[in-house]
């Protein structure tokens, strides 16, 4: 058996394939090749002129962080919080949150392990998913220094009141809020 392309040059030089049929078939790959560039260029167009900037998440990258709110403290600052975060999940009668540092947010979302009205208010929260959280500052897991270079790795918790100025803007303790209300952020947007 003799190979296809064999076969073609003898045809072709025997006369019987027309320089028509190969003037078509080298039209035929310009188009082809043509339309995949142009299919290419229009896939390659991720942004419509009219979206400013880029889908990464329900929670913009510019949004205020726990450490941001942690340095806007001061001595006597009951002021509630209104933050965006990303919800990590449940320990003993917090709900952790998360931003995008990566620093936690501890709420208090039930008063003992009886109240089963906050059990009920945080059960259908998501692992992941952002929320935008209502909370007033009650309190820090303080984590005291043992030595030099050694971190306690079990916080102390100290109401707001008792504390200082430092403990309270150090990136290293966690704020503790009271929940007051939170609701799940949800795009409006369609996301392709």
């Amino acid at each position: 058996m003799e190979s296809r392309l064999i076969q073609f040059r003898k045809n072709r030089i025997s006369g019987k394939i027309s320089n028509h049929r190969i003037y078509y078939r080298i039209f035929q790959a310009i188009l082809f090749t043509l339309f995949c560039i142009s299919v290419q260029n229009l896939t390659s167009q991720t942004q419509d002129p009219g979206i400013s900037e880029k889908y990464e998440s329900l929670i913009s990258k510019k949004e205020k962080r726990i450490l941001d709110f942690k340095e806007g403290l001061t001595e006597n600052s009951g002021l509630p919080w209104i933050i965006r975060l990303f919800y990590r999940g449940v320990k003993d009668d917090y709900a952790v949150f998360y931003d995008w540092n990566g620093h936690e947010a501890c709420f208090r979302y039930r008063k003992n392990k009886f109240d089963h009205d906050g059990i009920a208010s945080i059960h259908a929260l998501i692992p992941g998913h952002a929320y935008e959280l209502n909370g007033v500052l009650t309190g820090m897991l303080v984590f005291r220094k043992i030595s030099e270079n050694k971190m306690s790795s079990v916080p102390e918790y100290i109401p707001e009141k008792k504390l200082k100025i430092e403990e309270k803007k150090d990136k290293n303790n966690v704020p503790v809020l009271k929940l007051e209300k939170f609701k799940s952020l949800e795009t409006k947007e369609l996301v392709y």
